[in-house]
């Protein structure tokens, strides 16, 4: 329930949930104007049908000449009980009233009755101790019966208004009888006419067969004046239980504040346990509506799945939205890892280590126990690191061995990386230079390290290292028989075994004879008289 604390007004607001109806059983009179004393039990007064008070009206602005109390019943099954200035003109306006209401525990602030806003106020210019004292109270006639009073004033007169002076209870109860009042210092009454119900704000005068219970407005509060000293007014101590309450919470017995004395005794005169004894106007509520009639269940609303992506496992959360009447109570986890806020709908949990889908089925409930249940899906894609191939990558000893004719720069292809997150940010290489998947790297005799490193956004990285043998060629070693002197009976076709080569390094790429032909290791040559030369290259 909202009221506007920036309109001209003075507004009184109950909050009284109906749960259940109580009847006393005693046969004494309960909370009643002095001459006239009710018959017995509540309700005593004329019955009004519980569905004139049903949904929220829209409540005037700042204009003072349409006041009066405005009573509805939400559909969270609560009573409300609004009152807007009701005159412009004269002394200060103030208004009281009381309710009685069934209720399980005794009235209890922050418990099961909820004040705010009260004001104190004095004006010591004008030796006014309190010009205004906001207060209200209770007091208990019965098992489980409980009356709820207030007494709530404006603080200045002549459309001047007091938009700070909101007076705001809520009581977790069921209202029974009501007895609501307001000065008429400016000539008019206040009667039926300013009593309007429902959204439809229907004048309680309009209302069927209705008549004032107690007719007449005469009441011993207003019997002398204010005059500045309407905290003097005439509610009435009561031996029992009960207590008073004002902006600073319990009025104690011995109470005082500084100015006290200007007007008179201030935790003498309400501090302990109250009753309201005016005669304003009268009437009770069945308390008999079933809110939950027509009631639609609450609707759970998309998404029903979420996918993210987490560089390490941590705490996930997604909220449970819903549509409904406006009564929604409660949610409920029914099956999911993790926990929820019943109130907020908001589901937390911490995934595990590895990229999982998570299911979870939770339920809303509204106060008339309706619900609706929805299966939600949270996809957590946990970060995996990169993988890189270096080639030849894990042999033993050099992983590749080469030998070079000189020392320059020697493209190696073959280095790879991949990611199954597709999230690299960055690909480093150590000894040497990537251009693709070819490392460029300037070699030296012996062990060349080439490594490289793919780092991902989750800082993840995965490396690799090939080691390169690098050797200088050697020349070839190229044998041949000793020289000897052959004696032949003539010049023909001589066979000389004997010639090889031989190379360190593994390349030896060809042999020539010069002088003859080599078939194997077999010089074949056509001998002269004299010298024969024969010569093995080997490249």
């Amino acid at each position: 329930m909202k009221i506007d604390t920036r309109s001209a007004l003075a507004a009184l607001v109950f909050c009284l949930f109906a749960f259940f109806f109580l009847v006393a059983d005693s046969s004494f009179a309960y909370y009643h104007p002095p001459a006239n004393v009710p018959p017995g039990p509540p309700p005593n007064y004329n019955q009004v049908d519980t569905s004139y008070f049903m949904g929220v009206p829209t409540l005037p602005g700042v204009n003072a000449d349409s006041g009066g109390y405005y009573i509805w019943v939400d559909n969270t099954s609560a009573w409300n009980i609004a009152f807007r200035i009701f005159k412009t003109t004269g002394g200060d306006e103030n208004y009281h009233g009381s309710v009685l209401a069934s209720m399980s525990s005794p009235p209890t602030p922050g418990v099961n009755v909820f004040a705010t806003n009260f004001e104190i106020y004095g004006d010591t210019a004008n030796s006014y101790c309190y010009k205004q004292n906001d207060r209200w109270g209770w007091y208990q006639w019965d098992a489980n019966l409980y009356e709820i009073w207030w007494d709530v004033s404006t603080r200045y007169t002549s459309r001047q208004y007091d938009s700070t002076d909101v007076l705001k209870i809520c009581i977790r109860g069921c209202a029974i009888d009501f007895n609501v009042w307001s000065d008429d210092w400016d000539g008019r009454h206040f009667d039926a006419d300013n009593v309007f119900l429902g959204a439809s704000r229907l004048r309680l005068s309009r209302v069927p067969g209705f008549s004032d219970t107690y007719s007449g407005i005469s009441d011993p509060y207003a019997s002398t004046g204010h005059s500045g000293d309407r905290n003097c007014s005439a509610y009435t101590r009561h031996p029992g239980s009960g207590s008073s309450y004002n902006k600073y919470g319990l009025i104690s017995l011995n109470q005082e504040y500084p100015c006290d004395r200007v007007l008179c005794g201030y935790g003498s005169r309400f501090g302990g346990a109250f009753t309201y004894e005016g005669n304003g106007l009268e009437f009770s509520a069945g308390c008999v509506y079933n809110p939950c009639q027509g009631n639609n269940a609450p609707v759970l609303q998309p998404p029903y799945s979420y996918n993210t992506f987490q560089c390490t496992p941590i705490p996930f959360s997604f909220d449970v939205d819903y549509f409904d009447d406006g009564n929604f109570d409660h949610f409920e986890k029914l099956s999911g890892p993790g926990t929820i806020n019943s109130s907020t709908g908001v589901v937390t949990f911490t995934p595990g280590p590895a990229t999982q889908s998570y299911t979870f089925r939770i339920m809303g409930t509204d106060i008339c126990g309706a619900s609706d249940t929805a299966d939600y899906a949270v996809n957590i894609q946990i970060d995996s690191p990169p993988v890189v191939s270096c080639p030849g990558h894990g042999l033993l000893l050099c992983d590749i061995n080469m030998t070079l004719c000189s020392l320059s720069p020697v493209n190696l292809p073959g280095f790879t990386w991949y990611d199954a997150d597709n999230n690299i940010t960055s690909v480093t290489a150590i000894g040497g230079t990537l251009h693709g998947d070819t490392m460029t790297f300037t070699p030296v005799v012996g062990t060349n390290t080439l490594e490289v490193i793919a780092r991902d956004a989750c800082g993840l990285a995965d490396t690799c290292i090939t080691l390169v043998g690098v050797s200088l060629n050697s020349r070839p070693d190229a044998v041949s028989p000793a020289n000897s002197n052959q004696f032949v009976c003539a010049l023909t076709e001589i066979r000389l075994p004997g010639f090889s080569a031989t190379d360190v390094d593994g390349n030896l790429s060809t042999k020539v004879l010069t002088g003859g032909v080599l078939h194997g290791d077999t010089a074949y040559f056509t001998p002269v008289v004299g010298a024969n030369t024969l010569r093995l290259v080997a490249t």
